[in-house]
């Protein structure tokens, strides 16, 4: 390439209009100050200058910027908007950074090279008290602070702490940098060992009585997971076993556990029986073992000592003297109403219309008989806020109901805390309050770390803001908490679809359905089948997806290739619109369908439409591959602004979307 036609060399820096841009230091100075630019993002922006004046396709910034590393376009979406923000830029009238639809961006701004000062001849500075001046008091101080806050972490393998200089400038940045890391899981504690608690059988001869066990179950995996240095496999997990037999050794292995807490319950009138053991996954010695005879009325004290008795025997059997005893478990005050929450729980973790509304009438029974028992107001908005994705029920009163519940509420454990912010978070989510929502989450992770399910809200919250891969991250966490949950394993087929690896993704979507999870219910699993053009599964799947509503899926199931084939003719789209107009498009499927006939007006103008009842619309979509010719398109600009994802991805600091 000639010398005259090759692009400038902007290492040393450059100017672009009021902006000196110094790409080294990922640093840009202006007028009113000095900003620091994500690495990734000063790339795209000296791919830009380099090109100045020209049009620089996608694909061209992936290749260039992202070079060999696989991601989705997404992530150069949500740069150029991080850009614009730093820049002040505007899209619609920009100064800077033009997009051109269906082609790429193009920078505006004229860019003029830096020429670099005649380096001078160096002295040694003269040692003064200033140069040997010590750290500031107060920032000692505010280190001590955020060392303390982050003791947990600071001295296991898995949590090194970062090397730091005192004196760097960058100090406070490289340890919130840090911290960030321990919040979102990338740094985890580790754990002094790990037990699982097996489902309780019930033998009891009357019906109707399976909620005993199951609540047994929970209370202990909740008690036992407040034990600092305690590690509980998740409930899920540990249902698996359910009446198979299997040697605790075998359990171990599968569950990478090193005890197994087991048993029976049986109810006669007002009598309870429970059988409970506690046994080594080495060689399957029994730690401990107990028959409890009580009355029923007694059954929430005999779980506390039930679980005090098994961390006695972990540190007297296994030498684990670190272990301190449960956290006493609040008392509730009518044994009725305990009943009623146990039962409750058993129908809420069944899902669906029918189990949700009865639970939601036996937390509510609960609460008539004990209006203080924290944890039935608690299950109460967790059945509230499901609700709404498997019925009619409308959203935001639903939710309204919900936070209702939780301003009455005072948590009185740290799973209780971190129960209700999970709720506050998925409520944002939902509402499309993305940075409430990330807090939210952050602050039940801390108070919840082995909650499985907080992990899956939070993937899902990280693909609906554009960040895939950490969304993956995220459901391989919760995956590593509940290897066996059915929408655990759902979640990161997911999450493995919206990153474009279709192998895992199908690898996954079946543990999930050899787990129970019904696939054909799902709208994720329908992009999935299309992807791979396995139309008369994707048939099903929309067939499944119309039960119960009344509307005729037959224009869907005749169309769904010529939808997916990604070259829509204007007859195609003339059918859609009209299929739309007769009510024959279901409200959650009314965005893909727009997205794959490449309409992105008619995308744009459904996303505002249905607003009001945001459960019909699925932002992940927005950061599919499905999606790629939205996001070339001016509507997708304006759509982040709307959503107030543009000013999410401006204030958010976090890794570099690599």
């Amino acid at each position: 390439m000639d010398e005259e036609n090759s692009p400038p060399d902007l290492n040393a820096g450059f100017t672009l209009g009021t902006w000196t841009v110094l790409p080294n230091q990922n640093r840009i100075e202006g007028p009113d100050g000095a900003d620091h630019l994500e690495p990734k993002v000063m790339e795209v922006l000296c791919q830009l200058a380099r090109n100045q004046g020209e049009v620089v396709s996608r694909r061209q910034l992936m290749e260039t910027v992202w070079r060999d590393t696989v991601v989705g376009d997404e992530v150069l979406s949500r740069s150029i908007s991080v850009l614009r923000g730093h820049l002040g830029d505007d899209r619609k009238n920009p100064r800077y950074i033009a997009t051109v639809p269906k082609a790429g961006y193009r920078l505006i701004e004229t860019v003029s090279p830096l020429v670099p000062d005649p380096p001078d001849e160096p002295v040694a500075a003269p040692e003064t008290p200033a140069n040997k001046r010590k750290w500031p008091p107060y920032a000692v101080i505010a280190l001590l602070v955020i060392l303390l806050a982050a003791s947990p972490w600071l001295f296991t393998e898995r949590a090194p702490p970062p090397k730091l200089d005192p004196r760097s400038p960058t100090l406070f940045a490289d340890l919130s940098d840090w911290f960030e890391l321990i919040i979102r899981g990338d740094i985890a504690p580790e754990a002094v060992t790990d037990i699982a608690v097996l489902p309780f059988d019930d033998l009891s001869e009357e019906p109707g009585n399976a909620f005993l066990g199951d609540g047994l179950t929970d209370e202990l995996i909740s008690s036992l997971g407040q034990v600092e240095g305690l590690k509980v496999v998740a409930r899920s997990s540990s249902l698996g076993f359910r009446n198979r037999h299997e040697d605790v050794r075998e359990i171990g292995d599968i569950l990478q556990v090193q005890a197994v807490v087991e048993g029976t319950v049986k109810r006669s009138g007002d009598r309870i029986r429970i059988s409970a053991r506690l046994s080594s996954t080495r060689d399957g010695y029994v730690l401990w073992s107990r028959i409890f005879e009580r009355d029923l009325q007694d059954l929430l004290t005999l779980q506390a000592e039930i679980s005090g008795e098994i961390v006695a025997s972990l540190r007297q059997e296994l030498g684990l003297t670190a272990l301190q005893a449960p956290a006493s478990i609040p008392p509730v005050a009518d044994t009725d109403a305990y009943q009623l929450y146990l039962n409750g729980r058993f129908l809420w973790k069944l899902r669906g219309e029918s189990p949700l509304r009865r639970s939601i009438a036996l937390f509510e029974q609960a609460l008539v008989l004990d209006p203080d028992f924290t944890r039935a107001h608690l299950a109460l908005a967790n059945s509230l806020i499901l609700l709404p994705y498997y019925s009619t029920q409308d959203e935001e009163e639903a939710f309204t109901a919900a936070l209702d519940i939780l301003e009455g509420v005072a948590a009185q454990t740290p799973t209780e805390a971190g129960e209700a912010e999970a709720i506050r978070g998925f409520i944002a989510f939902r509402r499309w309050q993305w940075q409430l929502a990330e807090q939210q989450f952050h602050k039940a992770l801390l108070l919840n770390p082995n909650n499985p399910n907080l992990y899956v809200w939070y993937s899902q919250l990280l693909s609906a803001v554009g960040r895939n891969s950490d969304a993956l991250k995220t459901a391989q966490q919760a995956r590593d908490l509940d290897e066996v949950s059915p929408v655990v394993n759902h979640r990161l087929a997911i999450a493995w679809l919206w990153n474009g690896d279709n192998v895992r993704a199908a690898e996954q979507f079946a543990e999930g359905a050899a787990l129970g999870f019904v696939n054909l219910r799902s709208p994720a699993y329908l992009i999935f089948l299309l992807r791979l053009q396995r139309y008369e599964e994707a048939r099903r799947v929309i067939h499944t997806l119309y039960q119960g509503s009344g509307v005729d899926p037959n224009w869907m199931m005749d169309n769904i290739a010529a939808i997916s084939a990604g070259d829509p003719d204007d007859d195609l789209v003339e059918e859609a619109q009209a299929a739309v107009a007769r009510g024959e498009v279901l409200p959650r499927l009314r965005l893909g369908l727009w997205l794959y006939l490449q309409q992105p007006e008619k995308a744009y103008d459904t996303i505002l439409a249905l607003s009001g009842q945001k459960k019909h619309i699925d932002m992940e979509l927005l950061f599919a591959q499905e999606a790629a010719a939205f996001r070339d398109s001016g509507e997708f600009s304006d759509l982040v602004e709307d959503t107030g994802l543009e000013a999410f991805w401006e204030n958010w600091r976090g890794p570099d979307p690599d």
